[in-house]
């Protein structure tokens, strides 16, 4: 059975293609479901085959709005001693990341 797919939200940090087929990722942090839940306090987010050609440009810390499927994955490494691990969710992303609005315009309305 395919897992549903859903809305989140996160802060955008950076792009990256350390991976090993060189795909395109995005770093994100407070990664947050529909109802604001934190899910995750990072994340890479994988992007589908077609996204980056049609991905918006966006600036670090920016906040982003993505449908994603939740994926389960293998942690390679343990935790550092002390230090409480996080569950070992990923998200496959469809589409791309779009921007909702930027940290300043954030603080600005508080």
């Amino acid at each position: 059975m395919r897992a549903t797919l859903d809305r989140y939200t996160a802060e955008f940090a950076l792009w990256s293609r350390h991976t090993p087929a060189r795909d395109l990722v995005a770093l994100v942090y407070n990664v947050r479901d529909r109802d604001g839940n934190l899910i995750r306090k990072h994340a890479w987010l994988q992007l589908g085959r077609c996204s980056p050609r049609y991905q918006p440009p966006l600036l670090s810390g920016e906040i982003v709005e993505f449908y994603a499927r939740r994926e389960r994955y293998r942690r390679r490494k343990p935790p550092p001693p002390g230090e409480e691990p996080e569950p070992c969710i990923g998200f496959r992303v469809v589409g791309c990341l779009y921007p909702v609005e930027t940290l300043l315009e954030t603080a600005q309305q508080v």
